[in-house]
């Protein structure tokens, strides 16, 4: 017989809620339209219409969508506070630019 037992480590995986997932997700593709807009302003030099405007619109509108959904996983107890924020944080900054720039440039 073995003097020592075999202990059996269980490692859990931190439960991540899909509405963070979906804020997460959405917060990222807003960021990348409002920037492709941006990046297509200076490749254009200015001279752009209704693309830019369309893209930098559709960026605060999943903007928006992700903000209901980063608070409705902050509300939700189970998964990473430090996910929740940054999702938070980035859709804010999502809906933040279109609204600067609407109010700038109006």
């Amino acid at each position: 017989m073995a003097k020592f037992k075999k202990k059996r480590y269980k490692f859990t995986d931190e439960i991540v809620t899909t509405d963070m997932i979906i804020s997460v997700v959405s917060g990222t593709l807003g960021f990348l339209l409002i920037l492709g807009a941006f990046i297509y302003s200076i490749v254009k030099k200015g001279n752009v219409g209704f693309p830019t405007g369309a893209m930098v619109l559709s960026g605060g509108l999943i903007g928006l969508l992700g903000l209901i959904f980063s608070i409705f996983s902050y509300r939700n107890t189970d998964g990473g506070v430090l996910m929740k924020r940054f999702s938070l944080i980035l859709n804010l900054i999502n809906l933040f630019i279109p609204v600067f720039l609407f109010v700038k440039f109006r």
